[in-house]
């Protein structure tokens, strides 16, 4: 997993504008938690902060959830309801076109 970088690296890294180089994705800030690939359908939904339904899973009830769309395009992450089998998005990403 990436290490922390301090304040005056980052300062380094933006002056000579290689920030590629010290920032991560929020999808690999995030990959340590359980994540789900959510459907055309359930992005949209997920976008919209409205739950998603995810049927059977290993998932305790209030396990965050990362939501990704096909692509592992970090969308929303979210809160398991074990009673009612669904996610409920807490954090949605905006897209970024």
């Amino acid at each position: 997993m990436p290490s922390a970088i301090s304040l005056e690296e980052l300062k380094i890294g933006f002056a000579e504008e290689a920030l590629g180089t010290v920032l991560i994705s929020p999808r690999t800030a995030l990959s340590h938690l359980p994540f789900l690939h959510l459907s055309d359908d359930d992005v949209r939904k997920a976008r919209h902060g409205m739950e998603v339904n995810v049927g059977e899973s290993d998932w305790s009830d209030g396990d965050i959830i990362s939501m990704c769309d096909v692509e592992g395009t970090l969308i929303a992450v979210g809160d398991y309801d074990g009673n009612k089998k669904v996610l409920h998005p807490r954090v949605v990403i905006a897209p970024l076109n």
